[in-house]
């Protein structure tokens, strides 16, 4: 997340408010026949997925940030980072 610090708060954002979005983003996703949802999913295209849906998200909410990047991973040393 990026974002400019608020002063009453000294946070750039809640955690329990951005945690909550991320959340909802990852129902989509978790415990789903993922080529029902993504037409290939491969890490790479899990991760635009979800920088898709999350952005919007972020942008639809009022906390004032933005999405910088998402990184996912397959297991040990296999990741995929996507940034905004």
């Amino acid at each position: 997340m990026e974002g400019e610090k608020k002063e009453d708060t000294e946070c750039v954002a809640d955690f329990s408010e951005v945690k909550a979005l991320v959340e909802e983003v990852l129902e989509l996703v978790d415990h789903k026949f993922l080529n029902e949802i993504i037409s290939y999913p491969t890490s790479e295209n899990i991760a635009l997925f979800l920088r898709e849906k999350l952005e919007k998200k972020l942008k639809d909410s009022n906390l004032g940030v933005t999405l910088h990047s998402i990184k996912i991973w397959e297991g040990k040393d296999k990741w995929v980072m996507v940034e905004s």
